[in-house]
């Protein structure tokens, strides 16, 4: 295979032209060719230069349809947010997963999955069974038996675990004096050996050679800190991480007898390296664990928490889905759910939070600088203005996309005037970075900004990417459209600067919330953003209004027409009856009869009104 590559990429094609010219020169020889033959010879041997120039020219699609049928087998391991679900038929998925179907957009490869324990699959590894193993630090021996490629397929950090129980080991290295550390053998041992040298401490290092049996003496209590590769927490219960004590880089290893997979892996690693610089690190972020109940408190949080027993939370007014007061004057919004998960992620779910709403965002920032409050809700992921006015973010919360509001067709204009809420400066720094030669027009609230699109007083305004649907299906605002302006909000948290500790426990507790949590969450908050009033519904149907009216007016008319017809065909039949009688027998009976009939009509109109009414 190595060869039949290189015979096709590698061979000179101007000797092969060349030779097969010669043929027709050989040593004291004279051809008599005709015409006919001499363009032919020329002809045949142009075409064949051309076919080896493009063999020649394009090597990787050579290699990679031969690859395409290639099957490699690849021993797969239970190890979370590595490779998940290792068993058949169930969905794989993990950092390792990922890495492999990538690299086989670039080789071709289609793989076998062979599922096991990690030792065993390490020794099906060093014996050829299986072709492929992820996730092998680098250690002397192993590259005695195993093929390490040139680049390495991540990096994670060496971490120290201490049993939750034993509160006398904390992130102070002198209090690891004296204990046994358990490691598994490899390059964690080196890393190890010199943090505790590093800071002149002596502990007993015992190494293992396999992952159970480090775990299982960890369990039992055998040994006092385990120390891993990774994030150490999986399969952890009751244990707490105190330190970081290096990283390590870890590869994608292969059998020994597979050179020529070796080769393969090294020119795919190259060129997703040249065509993704920042693959890896957003592979990382992906599937980085964030297992913080398996994480001890650091001293100057600890410190934080014991000197607070509450949380005093500004927040605006008027920023539903994110922030609001309700009509008892309590604070609402996704904020009223997101502290308290937070707490209780970080298990202090007993502290209370003290609310308080701002009307201005100004406002709340100097509160925030001042003390008063100790975080700000909800603040932009800007960091030049956090950076100006003296806070620090969160990591986001939540990030939306920013829309950008118009009336009529739109018309992009760097210098078109756009509505501004001086009441809330997030907007304020979006439009200045978005639009930066703007003129803006400041009004009192988001409502007065709308208001100056549809009256023409401004072109455009903006509105977060949650806010801006409700916001607009108001009848009021029915003439405005939007679009999305491409640039992300990021809205976090704020914490005044110099309180790290606290900015720390809350990223903390932000990491260890589900992925859709703040979405999720702030659709119950956004009815408050839209009302369909009375008005509303008799607009929207308007037609059928009025058809209901006239409709009424038409009943209304016949039964009157009707009764006034069927009461002078009545008098008629008493004037014709009664013409056969004489005298003031027959007068009187006329007038009593028109009276009664006069009586019916009276009480069928009050009817009529009656149940009209």
């Amino acid at each position: 295979m190595k060869n039949k590559h290189k015979w096709k990429t590698g061979f000179d094609a101007g000797k092969v032209c060349g030779m097969f010219a010669n043929r027709h020169r050989e040593s004291g020889q004279r051809w008599k060719v005709g015409l006919r033959e001499i363009f032919l010879f020329r002809w045949t041997a142009l075409a064949l230069c051309a076919a080896v120039l493009s063999a020649a020219a394009f090597p990787v699609s050579v290699f990679a349809e031969e690859n395409e049928s290639q099957t490699v087998r690849v021993g797969y391991y239970e190890k979370e947010g590595f490779e998940e679900t290792a068993s058949e038929g169930s969905a794989r998925r993990g950092y390792a997963y990922e890495y492999y179907l990538r690299l086989a957009q670039y080789t071709g490869w289609k793989y076998e999955y062979v599922y096991g324990s990690f030792s065993d699959l390490y020794e099906d590894l060093a014996e050829g069974e299986v072709d492929l193993m992820a996730g092998l630090t680098w250690t002397q021996d192993r590259a005695e038996t195993i093929r390490y490629p040139v680049s390495p397929m991540g990096n994670e950090p060496c971490s120290l675990l201490r049993h939750d129980t034993d509160t006398e080991i904390t992130s102070d290295p002198a209090t690891l004096e004296d204990r046994r550390i358990g490691v598994l053998n490899g390059a964690a041992v080196s890393l190890l050996r010199d943090f505790l040298n590093s800071h002149s401490v002596y502990a007993e290092v015992v190494t293992y050679e396999d992952y159970d049996a480090l775990r299982k003496d960890f369990k039992d209590h055998e040994i006092d800190v385990l120390a891993v590769e990774g994030n150490g927490a999986y399969g952890q219960k009751h244990a707490q991480i105190i330190a970081v004590f290096g990283t390590s880089d870890y590869f994608l290893c292969v059998s020994p007898d597979r050179t020529d997979l070796l080769e393969q892996l090294n020119a795919a690693q190259a060129q997703l390296l040249a065509d993704e610089p920042a693959y890896l690190n957003i592979l990382s972020a992906k599937y980085a664990p964030e297992s913080i109940e398996n994480r001890a408190f650091a001293p100057e949080e600890e410190e934080w928490i014991e000197d607070h027993d509450s949380l005093k939370a500004g927040c605006l007014f008027h920023c539903l889905p994110y922030s609001d007061a309700d009509k008892t004057g309590q604070m609402t919004g996704l904020v009223t759910d997101i502290l308290p998960e937070i707490m209780e992620n970080l298990g202090i779910e007993e502290m209370k939070t003290e609310w308080q709403g701002f009307e201005n965002y100004e406002e709340m920032i100097a509160a925030l600088a001042e003390g008063s409050i100790d975080i700000a809700f909800p603040v932009s992921g800007d960091l030049y203005y956090a950076e100006e006015n003296g806070f620090y973010q969160s990591d986001p919360v939540i990030t939306t996309a920013i829309e950008l509001v118009y009336r009529g067709e739109y018309k992009r204009d760097k210098k078109a005037r756009f509505a501004v809420n001086e009441n809330n400066r997030m907007q304020d720094d979006s439009i200045r970075i978005l639009f930066p030669e703007a003129e803006l027009v400041a009004f009192s609230s988001i409502e007065e900004c709308l208001e100056a699109v549809v009256s023409g007083e401004a072109d455009f305004t903006i509105l977060n990417g949650l806010r801006a649907d409700d916001i607009l299906r108001n009848r009021k605002y029915r003439e405005l459209g939007c679009i999305q302006t491409g640039r992300q909000e990021e809205i976090c948290l704020g914490v005044a600067a110099g309180n790290g500790s606290l900015l720390r426990l809350l990223n903390r507790g932000i990491r260890a919330l589900d992925e859709d949590y703040a979405l999720s969450r702030s659709y119950r908050y956004r009815e408050g953003l839209y009302a369909y009033t009375t008005a509303d519904l008799l607009a929207d149907n308007l037609g059928l209004f009025w058809a209901v009216i006239l409709g009424i007016f038409a009943i209304i008319i016949f039964f009157h027409v009707r009764d006034k017809y069927r009461l002078r065909k009545r008098l008629l039949m008493l004037e014709a009856a009664a013409g056969s009688g004489s005298g003031p027998d027959r007068t009187e009976a006329i007038e009593d009869q028109r009276e009664e009939s006069q009586r019916e009509e009276s009480q069928r109109e009050e009817n009529h009104r009656e149940e009209t009414q």
